[in-house]
């Protein structure tokens, strides 16, 4: 908390570290507060008291995050209101198409207008997912791009009621390593703690 505040300190308009505090506080079982973190993010960036995005796509990853968190959550209100930010940020992309990148499509493939393969060419510039998978042994970019579309496809997968293929997505993006991106990392490390009964260590980078 206090990194946060020194942060917002400096630079009144970062997030601060809140979407670290976000995952932290999930993973100690308080998802209502974890919840509320990346919902403020949200407003913030509608409300521009966030004018600094952790992304090339105008704080799409707080609304991602926020999506998956009030999915796997069961919280209706905050699924719907992630959703309502998301389209928002859509309607930017679709007026000024060559600004805004990678996470794009993600939030273009929760929202319908696209599927998981272009997603997938979007953020890996590979056709197909083995291809993404080998290429992200080699480029540290590809495999944190790479885990994002993974999570969100898993989270997207829940909100449909396909459990399976969450779980799945979640088993892969923790395969990538903690390198593949810190936060999703540690929520898919959660999930599969939650399922096997145990706590996980991080994989070896490869």
């Amino acid at each position: 908390m206090r990194d946060n505040d020194r942060s917002k300190s400096i630079i009144p308009d970062s997030p601060g570290r809140q979407l670290d505090l976000a995952c932290a506080y999930w993973c100690l079982e308080d998802r209502t507060r974890a919840i509320q973190l990346v919902w403020n993010l949200c407003s913030g960036i509608l409300n521009h008291s966030v004018n600094m995005a952790p992304d090339q796509a105008g704080g799409a990853t707080f609304g991602l995050i926020l999506h998956y968190l009030s999915v796997t959550a069961g919280e209706s209100a905050a699924t719907e209101y992630s959703l309502q930010f998301l389209r928002k940020l859509n309607l930017r992309y679709d007026k000024r198409p060559t600004l805004y990148r990678y996470p794009v499509q993600t939030v273009k493939q929760l929202l319908g207008e696209v599927d998981f393969e272009a997603v997938i060419s979007a953020a890996t510039k590979q056709s197909t997912l083995d291809n993404a998978f080998a290429a992200s042994k080699v480029d540290p970019v590809v495999k944190v791009y790479l885990a994002e579309a993974l999570f969100h496809d898993g989270a997207l997968a829940r909100a449909r009621g396909d459990e399976a293929l969450c779980s799945i997505r979640m088993d892969q993006v923790f395969e990538l390593g903690f390198q593949a991106g810190g936060t999703r990392w540690c929520y898919a490390r959660k999930e599969l703690e939650e399922r096997r009964g145990d706590k996980l260590d991080q994989p070896a980078a490869g």
